[in-house]
């Protein structure tokens, strides 16, 4: 039988778990942290227009982009066809 206006353990287990919650999700991870360190180049594969050999234009504008966007090294692998 549930009594009117006593203790009840409901809200402050609620309220234990949401800290609990927010504890676990603040929490540093290093391993996800140093991931760029762990991968060292970041590398795209492209392939290139048929007939333009190993060249696409403005290529460098784009490992640029990459590079800043990610903050670590990237690198463009361009093949030469599917195969």
């Amino acid at each position: 039988m549930r009594r009117r206006g006593g203790f009840s353990a409901k809200p402050s287990f609620k309220a234990w778990m949401a800290a609990l919650a927010l504890l676990a999700a603040s929490w540093p991870d290093t391993a996800s942290a140093d991931w760029r360190d762990d991968i060292g180049t970041f590398r795209i594969g492209i392939v290139a227009e048929p007939g333009g050999g190993n060249t696409v234009p403005g290529l460098a504008l784009l490992t640029d982009a990459y590079t800043k966007a990610l903050g670590m090294k990237a690198e463009f692998v361009v093949a030469r066809d599917y195969q």
